[in-house]
């Protein structure tokens, strides 16, 4: 509830139009601490009732521009509230009512930089939800709507570093959505728009810290760009160039757990490149360093469960090197290293998905290595241990397309296996379950060329099978008795 002095206040006297909007800012107050508390119902529930009195106030005097701005961030709480609940639908049309707002007050005095800058973050929260939507188009228009207003900012006052950053981070959002759309040209020249503008605000003060990390940040994208164009060598140094940075960041200080991560990740993302370029030793030791950082946050909060993941992942990134490396001892207790941490997970909600799928990968990691071992027994059961989470999680949800080929893929592994171990029939069996879930996927979309292929695969299995238990048959039917 909001502060009793100003309810009370605001009840004695409802033409008071000062204490009602006292209360509605009151009400604001409440919500915002509720909403860092994580309690989302009631934070809806206090920006509601702000609402509420923000409502009428606008309406009672549509020429006092404070009460229709006062209207419009209300809108944006509650549409705040609700993108954080998943409830898309409802937000983009709180924010659209912002947004109408937003445009009234921008189009009625265009020197106001202020009520153009509201404008622009309008745009940008509508453009977030309609990418989480997958409605790229219009999300990209929307983020193109407000990147025309930071630009007319920007460029009329280049001291003001508020309005340069925020045309960075309009670049960076435009660019997100061309690489979502395969236009990678299109995104690296917008991310490198941005990358100008963050290189020109970290160098004008070394001692932000915050536009040090979005410069790293910058470099980042560029690298995942090149990457995804091939350009190893390019990517390899746009990431070092982010390194470097978090390097200076994490040194500066070891309690800012946030700068800790990103170094991680720098090391990570190094060390998939050398991966790429077939620099095993080189990523080996750069997945280790990344290791070693999180070990630490794993250990120094066993509750955090997105440090406990990082520290999963890692080991399945050494244990994939050591694989390559032909060290599969070594590579089968990185994979059991992870395997313990994804089982405490997948145990501690079963209704998490993805930590389930975490567990079902982490299986057929274990199990891959024992097939290269020659430990067929164990490999067979470390597959049916994920064969089991990826029925569960596939019959959940059947539009699920990934977790219909993870089905699928299971099966085969296990198909493999029986196989090699001379099960014949057993493997048909499962080669032919495989196949009924790739025959689905391929019918239901003929352009994707992945489930195409897998179908073509399934269908070898099934024929190259079958033909092999009809020979084993005739073979033991001649065996002299």
């Amino acid at each position: 509830m909001a502060s009793p002095f100003a309810e009370r206040l605001a009840a004695s006297d409802r033409s008071n139009t000062g204490w009602q909007r006292d209360l509605s800012v009151s009400y604001n107050r409440i919500g915002d601490v509720l909403v860092a508390q994580g309690k989302l119902d009631e934070a809806l529930k206090s920006y509601r009732d702000s609402l509420a009195i923000a409502e009428r106030l606008a309406a009672s005097d549509r020429s006092n521009t404070g009460w229709q701005r006062d209207l419009s961030v209300s809108y944006n709480r509650i549409g705040d509230v609700l993108v954080a609940q998943g409830k898309l639908d409802e937000a983009l049309k709180s924010y659209r009512d912002s947004l109408a707002i937003a445009e009234r007050l921008a189009a009625s005095d265009r020197s106001n930089t202020g009520w153009q800058r509201d404008l622009s973050v309008s745009y940008n929260r509508i453009g977030d939800v309609l990418v989480a939507q997958g409605k790229l188009d219009e999300a990209l228009k929307s983020y193109r709507d407000s990147l025309a207003i930071v630009e007319r900012l920007a460029a009329s006052d280049r001291s003001n570093t508020g309005w340069q950053r925020d045309l960075s981070v309009s670049y960076n959002k435009i660019g997100d959505v061309l690489v979502a759309q395969g236009k990678l040209d299109e995104a690296l020249k917008s991310y490198r728009d941005s990358l100008a503008i963050a290189e020109r605000l970290a160098a004008s003060d070394r001692s932000n810290t915050g536009w040090q990390r979005d410069l790293s940040v910058s470099y980042d994208r560029i690298g995942d760009v090149l990457v995804a164009q091939g350009k190893l060598d390019e990517a390899l140094k746009s990431y070092r160039d982010s390194l470097a940075i978090v390097e200076r960041l994490a040194a500066s200080d070891r309690s800012n757990t946030g700068w800790q991560r990103d170094l991680s990740v720098s090391y990570d993302r190094i060390g998939d490149v050398l991966v790429a370029q077939g620099k095993l030793d080189e990523a080996l030791k750069s997945y280790r360093d990344s290791l070693a950082i999180a070990e630490r946050l794993a250990a120094s909060d066993r509750s955090n469960t997105g440090w406990q993941r990082d520290l999963s992942v890692s080991y399945d990134r050494i244990g994939d090197v050591l694989v390559a490396q032909g060290k599969l001892d070594e590579a089968l207790k990185s994979y059991r290293d992870s395997l313990a941490i994804a089982e405490r997970l997948a145990a501690s909600d079963r209704s998490n998905t993805g930590w389930q799928r975490d567990l079902s990968v982490s299986y057929n990691r274990i199990g891959d290595v024992l097939v290269a071992q020659g430990k067929l027994d164990e490999a067979l059961k470390s597959y049916r241990d994920s064969l089991a989470i990826a029925e569960r999680l596939a019959a959940s949800d059947r539009s699920n397309t990934g977790w219909q080929r993870d089905l699928s893929v299971s099966y085969d592994r296990i198909g493999d296996v029986l196989v090699a171990q001379g099960k014949l029939d057993e493997a048909l069996k499962s080669y032919r379950d495989s196949l009924a879930i790739a025959e689905r996927l391929a019918a239901s979309d003929r352009s994707n060329t992945g489930w195409q292929r897998d179908l073509s695969v399934s269908y070898d299995n099934d024929r190259r099978r079958a033909g092999g238990a009809g020979q084993a048959r005739r073979g033991a039917q001649e065996l002299p008795g």
